[in-house]
């Protein structure tokens, strides 16, 4: 009842919360489970206004962060693997068993550290219950549409484009050159390459109708708020 109310305070302020990445809480009372309590005490809120003005602000600032805070997580996990190998190849001793229990903790953390950074960095589904026609939900898409915007781009020459119409022109002409062949080899010259074959047996498979159970299973897969591809 105390959640509804804030967002709907919230939201007649004009103010929405700008959302997060990552591990959803930002408390706990350390107990461990059963006893164990966590909440996301912390939120960032911020007007529609400023939601456009700075749509990457904090990113901005994380991309030095990042290797400040953090430096090369994988590199130090390379080092530290390659000085545990050295250790288990030496003599073992009461020092080198500790050194090795030592050096085993820091890669478990670093290598905690590295997947939570890339769990960050994963697309998460649209949750169903923000999906819907409300000023927030509004914010959100003009917000993200922000982020995919396209401000400039660096032609050949070297030069920054700004101008919208001068950008489509030139990412039109980029991949007009990327997919645009200039070879001469005709199918001819494939011959000689050994192509796999399916048996006979793949072969009745691939031609078997479909079932309706089958039909029906994949229908169903499909997430509530998807829709089949242009190849099914």
């Amino acid at each position: 009842m105390a959640n509804e109310q804030f967002r709907r305070v919230a939201e007649d302020c004009g103010i929405f919360d700008i959302g997060f990445s990552g591990f959803p809480y930002t408390w706990c009372n350390n107990f461990t489970s059963p006893h164990s309590t966590r909440g996301r005490l912390d939120r960032g809120l911020a007007s529609k206004d400023w939601m456009m003005e700075f749509p990457d602000n904090s990113r901005l600032g994380l991309l030095n962060w990042k290797h400040v805070a953090l430096g090369n997580v994988r590199r130090s996990i390379e080092s530290k693997h390659s000085s545990l190998d050295s250790l288990n190849q030496g003599l073992i001793t009461n020092g080198s068993k500790v050194l090795a229990l030592s050096l085993g903790k820091e890669i478990d953390k670093l290598r905690g550290t590295n997947d939570i950074y890339w769990r960050q960095h994963a697309r998460l589904e649209w949750r169903v219950k923000g999906d819907r026609n409300t000023t927030y939900f509004h914010a959100l898409s003009s917000h993200k549409g922000t982020l995919n915007l396209i401000s400039t781009l660096q032609d050949d020459n070297g030069m920054r484009i700004t101008d919208p119409h001068d950008i489509q022109w030139l990412a039109a002409e980029f991949y007009q050159k990327l997919f645009t062949s200039e070879s001469s080899l005709g199918l001819s010259s494939l011959a000689h390459l050994s192509m796999k074959r399916i048996n006979s047996s793949q072969k009745t498979m691939m031609d078997t109708p479909f079932l309706p159970i089958e039909v029906k299973g994949s229908f169903f897969s499909i997430k509530g708020n998807k829709s089949p591809g242009p190849d099914g």
